[in-house]
């Protein structure tokens, strides 16, 4: 029994429409997911990077609110570097242990400056431009 033309042509076209098909799977598995991924890392890294500016931002405040005598300024800028630390931490993958152990450190330097903001406030501000430059080393673009 002879096939009829309009089979084979049919067959022919589901064929080629497979063959399609697979090419846009393998594709997308070789080279748009990877790419996905990395813009995802990327996107991640650059979102931890505004928190620790955010951070930075706190730290130089408490430095400001020393040098004008505001003690309770100083204070509560350590407190908000504090709390960003913790959001910084929140966001840190479970993969960058030395980040987070970083951050944990630096978290806790800013709850000894928020205690020492009104007792030493020279120590609170070199422990505030160590925060900062520890925060600037570790996100460095």
């Amino acid at each position: 029994m002879a096939m009829h033309p309009l089979k084979k042509g049919l067959i022919g076209f589901l064929v080629i429409d497979a063959l399609f098909i697979v090419a846009a799977v393998a594709l997308y598995v070789w080279l748009v997911q990877p790419r996905i991924h990395d813009l995802e890392a990327q996107r991640d890294r650059m979102t931890r990077m505004n928190g620790a500016m955010v951070a930075r931002v706190h730290a130089v405040e408490g430095r400001l609110a020393i040098a004008s005598g505001d003690g309770a300024g100083a204070q509560r800028a350590a407190g908000d570097l504090a709390t960003a630390l913790d959001a910084l931490l929140k966001q840190v993958p479970k993969t960058e242990t030395r980040e987070a152990d970083e951050l944990t450190n630096l978290r806790a330097r800013a709850m000894l400056v928020q205690d020492e903001a009104t007792s030493d406030p020279q120590a609170a501000r070199r422990d505030f431009e160590l925060l900062d430059a520890r925060l600037a080393t570790l996100y460095a673009r």
